[in-house]
Formats: C-alpha cells, sequence, structure tokens
C-alpha cells in the first residue's frame, strides 16, 4: 500500500471540539419526537435522522422506552428495522411469531413485515431502534 502524502493528509477532514459536539448527543438530552410517541405509555425519541445529527447517514436512530405493560401495536414499514433492548423485557411479534427478548438482545424486522412491540416486564423497558433510510417512514396500520 502507497504512503499517504501530507497533500492528502491536507484535505481530510478534521473535526474541532465544536464539530465533534455537534456528531453527540448526551444522555437525557430532549429530542423530537419519532414514529410511537404520544401512544399511552410510550415515549419514542429520535436520536439520529434529527438536528443536530441530520446530515444523511441511510438510517435513523430512535430511542423508545415503554412503561409495564405498554404495546405499539402491529404496523408494517416500508423499510427495514434493528431493534436492540438496552432495558427490560419485551414481546417482539414479527407477522405471527412472538419471542420475548430481554436486555442485549438484537431483532431484524424484514421490510414490510408486520411488527408489534410490547413491555412484558414488571418495569420501563428502553429499546433502541435503526430504521432504514433518512427520514422516518410512514406506518401502515395491520
Amino acid at each position: 500500500m502507497p504512503e499517504t502524502t501530507p497533500a492528502q493528509v491536507a484535505t481530510l477532514d478534521r473535526a474541532d471540539s465544536v464539530k465533534l459536539a455537534t456528531c453527540v448527543i448526551a444522555a437525557g438530552i430532549a429530542r423530537p419526537a419519532a414514529l410511537h410517541d404520544g401512544m399511552p405509555g410510550v415515549t419514542d425519541r429520535l436520536l439520529i435522522g434529527a438536528e443536530p445529527i441530520a446530515w444523511p447517514h441511510g438510517f435513523t436512530v430512535a430511542e423508545i422506552e415503554l412503561a409495564t405493560d405498554a404495546a405499539i401495536p402491529a404496523h408494517r414499514l416500508a423499510v427495514p428495522d434493528v431493534w436492540f433492548v438496552a432495558e427490560g423485557t419485551v414481546e417482539v411479534a414479527i407477522g405471527e411469531e412472538t419471542a420475548l427478548c430481554g436486555p442485549g438482545d438484537t431483532i431484524t424486522v424484514p421490510q414490510g413485515a408486520a411488527r408489534a412491540l410490547a413491555n412484558r416486564g414488571q418495569g420501563a423497558a428502553k429499546v433502541v431502534q435503526v430504521r432504514g433510510g433518512d427520514t422516518l417512514p410512514v406506518p401502515e396500520p395491520v
């Protein structure tokens, strides 16, 4: 592999502390609502896909908190989804199949598949969702 030249290095984008701050969303910072916010017991915050992190990534990231017994009803999205369970116990439904998932579990949902999510634990649950596309998709109720 050829050595990188000083001229090539000079063309690289460098992030100073101000620019780097636009790439970080600190825990607890208020964020815009995402797809499911406003449902009873559900808080859905858009992390990537809204200012300050709104440039094209090819995906959006949202953090969903579900109170005990809260649920997001079955719906379809025209994009794939990946869900990472950060806290609690959730029941995931994809099509007619269901699974109980807990902290550290990762679920992938194919584009167009019916999907639902419900908190089945004793306390709040938190799920991080990564969806395809640079903008939030429109859910189609099932």
